[in-house]
């Protein structure tokens, strides 16, 4: 954590605490400390704490691994996946910091949800965001058997390689490869569905998604019972 008041970082701790267990706390503006971290909490309203963040971004080249939260009234800085103003309620904190557990989990094996509308099935949802793909996840989790989780291109492409996925969830801010790639090798590479998810002005990136063999678009923020119905629909299918 970078800045915060006393009883802001309890809060936070707290949180952290009962929703990822074992989490281990910096309060240090060492970056080499930083550099282990998985999520920073970062206050936007005390300046030194965002010069210390732009400064691990230039050392460490955009690192994508780290998840920045800003707090405050501020101007959020590059990459932040989310920003909470103050007062800081702890029901906000909370359920952002659960829905980016969930994405932490992008290393880990997904167990099978046996209890799941299509057991069977498996998804991948790929997006450079870790609170939306902790949002999407937990759309899906009683529609699908298994979801695979991606937050680069790379993860994604190595998901897609293996050719055993049945719908294929792709942001189109994913970069190296990008979402167009990476719909092409799916189609490439299996018979699963893709779903590009695109901003509602983004008119480029639809017709550039469908040209890749792209099977539907949705408009960011995504609705999840929309999600839900897509994905479903695309299962009943196989």
């Amino acid at each position: 954590m970078l800045g915060l008041a006393p009883v802001e970082k309890a809060v936070a701790k707290a949180i952290l605490n009962m929703s990822l267990r074992g989490t281990v706390f910096f309060e240090s503006y060492v970056l080499s400390e930083v550099r282990g971290a998985d999520i920073l909490i970062i206050d936007v309203d005390m300046p030194q704490a965002i010069e210390a963040l732009l400064a691990y971004r230039k050392i460490h080249f955009n690192d994508p691994t780290l998840i920045a939260i800003a707090i405050g009234n501020g101007g959020a800085p590059p990459q932040s996946e989310v920003q909470l103003p103050r007062p800081l309620l702890a029901s906000a904190l909370h359920e952002t910091l659960s829905q980016i557990g969930a994405a932490l989990l992008v290393d880990k094996e997904e167990a099978t949800n046996t209890q799941a509308e299509f057991p069977d099935g498996r998804v991948l949802i790929a997006d450079a965001q870790a609170k939306r793909v902790g949002d999407l996840r937990n759309a899906l989790a009683r529609v699908v058997g298994r979801i695979d989780l991606a937050r680069c291109g790379q993860a994604a492409a190595t998901h897609i390689s293996t050719g055993a996925l049945d719908v294929v969830v792709l942001d189109t801010g994913l970069e190296d490869p990008d979402a167009h790639s990476l719909c092409a090798a799916a189609k490439s590479h299996s018979n699963a569905a893709v779903i590009m998810l695109v901003d509602a002005d983004a008119s480029t990136d639809r017709n550039e998604a469908m040209k890749v063999g792209c099977d539907t678009y949705l408009i960011r923020p995504v609705n999840p019972l929309i999600l839900q119905e897509v994905v479903a629909e695309y299962l009943n299918e196989r």
